[in-house]
């Protein structure tokens, strides 16, 4: 087992969190994100194994992090760093975007599709859509491609 195994496993007993564990870690795979790489670790028999040797050794005793903004935004940066020294910059870039996630900067997009159109439709059900779509944040709105406009 490597330094940076031993860490990655120190920190998953004592925070339960992989993904703390693996980012306190210098562990990165150039093709997995690191939630996979954590997951790819515990899967290991030689690390299951310090696991619960290091579980014993602490009495099971867990110490779960209540995590903030601040402290998840802080974590983000430190991947973010990490990924610049490393010259990942796919991880840079997700990282980053995170951020802007937890600042309130960036709002995922998400495609919603209406199978009939509004004025086919009954009031009631339009009631029904927008209040399900209450309270949601919407960067863009786009009206369906109509295939047969562009086929002529």
């Amino acid at each position: 087992m490597t330094e940076d195994e031993a860490i990655f496993v120190q920190e998953y007993v004592r925070t339960g969190d992989p993904l703390l564990a693996i980012t306190t870690s210098q562990i990165r795979h150039p093709a997995y994100s690191l939630e996979v790489t954590a997951q790819q670790l515990l899967a290991r028999p030689d690390i299951k194994e310090a696991v619960e040797q290091a579980r014993t050794a602490s009495n099971g005793e867990v110490v779960h992090i209540r995590h903030t903004r601040d402290s998840l935004i802080a974590n983000v940066q430190h991947v973010y760093d990490r990924a610049l020294q490393e010259s990942d910059f796919g991880t840079a870039l997700n990282a980053m975007k995170e951020v802007g996630t937890l600042l309130g900067l960036r709002v995922e997009k998400k495609e919603v599709m209406v199978e009939s159109k509004p004025e086919n439709m009954r009031t009631a059900d339009i009631v029904r859509l927008l209040q399900e779509l209450k309270g949601k944040q919407y960067v863009e709105i786009e009206p369906p491609k109509n295939t047969s406009a562009a086929s002529s």
